[in-house]
Order: structure tokens, then sequence, then C-alpha cells
């Protein structure tokens, strides 16, 4: 009798998780449900689900307006775009953004990507036909120009792995609506000598020595899982040595990197002398892993420093950066 109420209940336990499974995995790697019910409107207090006509369709984002919000005052702007496989909500708790934004008073803005699982569409490895991210950006930062005051000197983006390359798109495509980026475990996808801005855009990233995404070497099944091109030429990208490259000759630096004070277990390098201020600095994190700094560990993904704060550390080189135009001055 035991052993069939066992079995019984380990059957429904069985049941159960495998009915929950799919679910589970939407709400992980899938849209936010608030946006089959989008708020319109004014700006609201707190955290709000809008949607945005985009190249033909509805594309939706998460946006957060911290308390004392005033939609009549110039306020900056952050956009924080999650990984492949993430999605808003995730990245909220990873970073923290909001904690600063109530401090800071700023606006922060989380997209959503599209396909399945979630990704950006930053290079032909994505496999997003007919995808136009790069003007989902520019149409939500229209939208809100609508219902707030942003300043549009002070517009910034954020990312985390593909959100990061699709950071570095961002940079190379509207550095006339953006003032500065900050890329995390991710890099731009293509030759750099693709990117071509139309000013000098102001960067910081972080990398991790220990990542595990920058070394594995995945079977094809991974790719098809992922829906991600298993065509070589996709899967390396260029080397962290060649994107840094790249920035430092578009921005006009000094190619020789100045050593700053280590943050905890981060070496740092800055290139300075660069036209319009347009500053490029480098945190490197002495084993870490596929992970934003001082935010929320992923399992199996490596070491994640607590000892740095990107989002603060990422908060100050923005206020230092507003978009800037030298022949003005």
């Amino acid at each position: 009798m035991l052993l069939r109420r066992v079995a019984k209940y380990t059957f429904l336990a069985l049941l159960v998780l495998i009915l929950l499974l799919p679910a589970g995995i939407y709400l992980g790697v899938g849209p936010a449900l608030s946006c089959i019910f989008p708020s319109s409107g004014p700006v609201t207090i707190g955290l709000s689900t809008r949607v945005v006509l985009s190249n033909g369709a509805e594309r939706c984002y998460l946006l957060y307006a911290p308390p004392g919000f005033n939609p009549d005052a110039r306020a900056p702007l952050i956009f924080a775009l999650h990984g492949l496989a993430g999605n808003p909500q995730g990245l909220r708790g990873m970073t923290g953004w909001e904690e600063i934004a109530d401090r800071e008073s700023f606006l922060v803005v989380y997209p959503h990507g599209s396909s399945f699982p979630l990704r950006w569409n930053t290079s032909p490895a994505f496999h997003i036909e007919e995808t136009d991210d790069v003007r989902f950006i520019a149409d939500i930062l229209s939208d809100l120009s609508e219902i707030a005051a942003v300043d549009e000197d002070r517009v910034y983006v954020t990312g985390f792995s593909n959100g990061a390359g699709m950071t570095d798109l961002i940079a190379c495509t509207l550095a006339d609506r953006v003032a500065a980026v900050g890329l995390v475990e991710g890099k731009g996808e293509d030759d750099p000598s693709r990117c071509a801005p139309t000013r000098p855009v102001p960067v910081i990233a972080f990398f991790g020595t220990g990542d595990p995404l920058e070394s594995a070497e995945y079977p094809i099944w991974f790719y098809d899982l992922m829906n991600l091109s298993s065509d070589p030429q996709y899967r390396e990208g260029v080397p962290i040595s060649t994107w840094l490259e790249g920035w430092v000759s578009r921005n006009g630096c000094d190619p020789r990197p100045r050593p700053l004070p280590d943050v905890g277990d981060a070496t740092v390098k800055g290139y300075h002398g660069c036209a319009d201020h347009a500053d490029v600095v480098i945190y490197t994190i002495e084993g870490g892993g596929h992970t934003w700094p001082g935010g929320w560990n992923l399992p199996f993904f490596g070491k994640i420093s607590t000892s740095v704060d990107a989002s603060e550390i990422m908060w100050e080189f923005f206020e230092d950066h507003p978009r800037v135009d030298e022949s003005t001055r």
C-alpha cells in the first residue's frame, strides 16, 4: 500500500512538473504577460508596460519612472537590454537600475527582444529576418518623447551579453540620439570596420576573464535549440582586443591606455584624449564569469564579482558623458 501511494504521488508530481515546465520556460525566456494588456496615456510612477508600433508590428517594452517623476521636467533615460534567452524581468533584478533611478531621478526602459528565446538582431547569427531592432529603439525614444520631457543629451544604452552586442550596434547607428553606452559580457558581433557612427560615442565595458561562453564549444544541437546559426563564421565574432581598438580609433583616442586604480577584483584601463570627450574605459574582472558584476548570480555561468558594481560605475560614467559636440564649445 505504501509503495502504491509513493508511486501515485511521484507520478502526480512528475505530471505537474511536465505541465508546468513549458510555462516556466516561457516565463523565463519569453515576453512579459503584461504585454498582452499594456498601459497607455501619461507616464505613471513605478513600472508600467507599453507598446509601440515599429516596422509594422507592435513591440513591447517596460518603463520605470521613479517616485516624484515630473513628466514636464527634463530627465535622463537609460535603455537596458537583456541578453539571449533573457527578458526584461530578469534584467531588472540582475542590474538594480531602479534603485539608482530612485536616487538620481531618471527613467529606465527595458525593451523586449523578439523571436524565441528572446534575442536581438545584431547579426545573421541570431536568425531574425525582417526585424529592425535599431528602429525599434528609435521608435521607443520617439514614443517616450511624446509623453515625457526626455533629456535628449542624456540618453544612454546598456546591455548584457547579446544585449551588449545590440548596445554596440546602437552606438554605431544611432550616435546622433545616444550620449554614451555601457556593455557587460558582450561586444559588437561583426567586423568593427562596419561601424560608422556619426559622432564619437563614449564607451564603458565590463569583461570577465573566466567567462565560460567565450571559450566553450557547443554541439550543433545547441545552436538549433537556441535558434542560432551554426555557421562557423558567426560563432566566434571578433576578439575583444579588435573590438576595443575599433572604438579607440573611431573616437580619436590616444591609443596608449592609461592604467586606472583597481576596483575590487577588476583592473581598469582608460583611453583618453578622445574627440568630444568620448572616453573608452574597460573593466577586466579577474575570474569573472558571464554575469553582471554586483548583480544576481547566474547558475553555471561562472563567478560573479561582489566587489564591482557595474550599474553604479556605469551611471557615474554616464553622468560624466552627456552628448557633446566639441565644435559647439
